[in-house]
């Protein structure tokens, strides 16, 4: 089976492009497109642009696993080279034709590495119980990752992933297991076939062949939603407040939870905690039970999260909202400008306190 590895986001020659098709997933446009030597290259348009953007300069601020990404704006000369390497390339089929010139009607699009790999709805035909395994140095990142990705979406209120205090089932395909690298012109091209690979080789988190053997599977956080909520209005300030309380309850029983369980009984019962609804989200989409020790890295993973978000000052935030608004040479009917100022930085500010109110409570309780 042909696979794809991560074509360098920085230099793309899209006169050299061979081939591009379109997920079908989503009502954003995403292409997927296939450079020399079998590398790949993501290009999405979005609505929400700038709000995504903004994502992802938070998630390289506080370390959150994801693929790296860049702006190409309609003032670029760049932006008409890939424009017109789109069009040729998806031109002789008519239908994908028409639904290509729809998503290439913007202003803005986001380049992006390429995750070589599968969304998380995918895995479970996969090997679960090697790539989440307590057990493994390569599970026990994953999980910890997990944590991370959960405790930076209850930060900007991302509601379409993992449903931690959200009131819905989740999104598994906007975590994916995979890996990417950003110079890989003279590597090979390797399969993700999860099943060809040897447990020893899942345990040890490395691609069977020579030239990626040390490249490990992890998780990345794609398509990150930012919600930013409103308190202009009364009903806004009751939804800041609701939210504000539900994040503060589920932390203040994360923290809880650590405190009961350390050190853990030799039992090992269920983690009696917040995290429980993300192992059952997990375990619905994987058939996998991550159990108890696998809670626990997830819990350890957002309080990482909770901990480097909880000394993030309202003059970091406004300097990556200004790094965003100074990308843009000139906006275009005020697509970028609109998609920034929903950037609310009192929102954020909330939450922190209560990461903030959260690490105070466990330092006490370990001293």
């Amino acid at each position: 089976m042909e696979s794809f590895v991560s074509a360098s986001i920085d230099s793309c020659r899209w006169s050299q492009a061979e081939s591009a098709s379109m997920s079908d997933e989503g009502s954003s446009g995403v292409f997927f497109v296939r450079m020399r030597g079998n590398s790949v290259v993501v290009v999405k348009g979005s609505q929400s642009i700038a709000e995504e953007f903004f994502a992802y300069q938070l998630c390289e601020k506080l370390n959150i696993p994801c693929p790296c990404t860049r702006l190409i704006q309609y003032t670029d000369d760049e932006y008409n080279r890939l424009k017109r390497c789109l069009r040729q390339l998806l031109s002789r089929d008519e239908g994908m034709a028409i639904k290509a010139e729809r998503a290439l009607d913007r202003p803005f699009f986001l380049v992006m590495e390429y995750v070589n790999g599968e969304t998380f709805d995918a895995l479970v035909h996969a090997k679960p119980s090697f790539l989440l395994s307590a057990e493994t140095e390569l599970g026990q990142r994953n999980l910890r990752d997990l944590g991370r990705i959960a405790a930076f979406d209850l930060l900007v209120n991302n509601w379409d992933r993992m449903p931690s205090v959200w009131p819905n089932e989740g999104n598994a395909r906007n975590i994916m297991f995979g890996i990417k690298s950003a110079s890989v012109a003279d590597l090979e091209p390797v399969s993700v076939e999860y099943q060809q690979l040897s447990d020893a080789d899942v345990e040890r988190g490395a691609l069977v062949g020579d030239s990626l053997s040390t490249m490990p599977f992890r998780v990345f956080a794609v398509d990150s939603v930012v919600t930013c909520i409103c308190n202009d209005t009364a009903v806004g300030a009751e939804n800041e407040r609701n939210y504000t309380s539900k994040v503060s309850d589920f932390v203040a029983d994360l923290v809880s939870s650590f405190v009961q369980t350390s050190p853990p009984s030799s039992l090992q019962t269920p983690f009696e905690g917040s995290v429980t609804r993300i192992q059952r989200f997990l375990q619905t989409v994987l058939l996998f039970d991550i159990g108890f020790n696998g809670c626990r890295l997830i819990g350890e993973g957002m309080l990482e999260c909770i901990k480097s978000a909880s000394i993030l000052t309202s003059e970091d935030l406004s300097d990556i909202v200004q790094q965003c608004r100074q990308t843009v040479k000139r906006d275009w009917a005020e697509v970028w400008t609109t998609g920034l100022d929903k950037i609310r930085i009192q929102f954020f500010m909330q939450i922190i306190s209560v990461f903030k109110a959260a690490i105070k409570l466990l330092e006490e309780a370990e001293t």
